[in-house]
Parts: structure tokens; C-alpha cells; sequence
């Protein structure tokens, strides 16, 4: 449980850090999460973040380590990894 909570204040550093205004979820400028998979797979560990918070390189980066995401496996099959990398990629904050 302390490694969960520590990766979520991670996960919402980078957030922070890396958009370009911290914002809610419901802010039209970031738009929200409309890709059901997505939905269901994030939001089961943590707040699915919008892909409008990252850029395309990050969310790549980030789905490339989902064996070691924040320090727990969160692998998926090959398609789901592509369906989510392609939507965040898709809808980032430089798209």
C-alpha cells in the first residue's frame, strides 16, 4: 500500500511538473479520458490521467515500462498495450 501511495504522488508530480497548467478533471483544455480500455486499465491503480497532461515522447516512455510502472508490474496484452499507447499518443498535450 506505501508503494501505491508513493507512486501516486509520483505519477501526479510528473503530472504537475510536465503540463502545462495543473488543472481538474473536468478542464476543457485537457479534455477527458473517452477511451473505455484506457479508462478501465489506468483508473484500476490510479486516476486515469488525460493524454492532454503529457506529451507523445512521455506517454511512450511511460508504456514502454509497464513491467515496472512506478514499481509495480502493470503489464497488458500486446493489444491493449497498443490500443491505450496509440490513444494517448493520439490525444497528448503536444497533438
Amino acid at each position: 500500500m506505501k508503494t501505491l501511495m508513493k507512486n501516486s504522488i509520483i505519477a501526479a508530480t510528473l503530472v504537475a511538473i510536465f503540463s502545462p497548467s495543473f488543472s481538474t478533471a473536468d478542464e476543457p483544455r485537457v479534455g477527458k479520458v473517452t477511451n473505455a480500455l484506457t479508462l478501465e486499465e489506468c483508473s484500476a491503480c490510479h486516476m486515469a490521467f488525460q493524454p492532454g497532461f503529457l506529451p507523445e515522447r512521455s506517454w511512450r516512455a511511460i508504456m514502454k515500462t509497464l513491467p515496472d510502472h512506478f514499481g509495480e508490474d502493470a503489464s497488458l496484452s500486446a493489444e491493449a498495450t497498443q490500443e491505450i499507447s496509440d490513444y494517448l499518443a493520439a490525444n497528448a498535450m503536444d497533438k
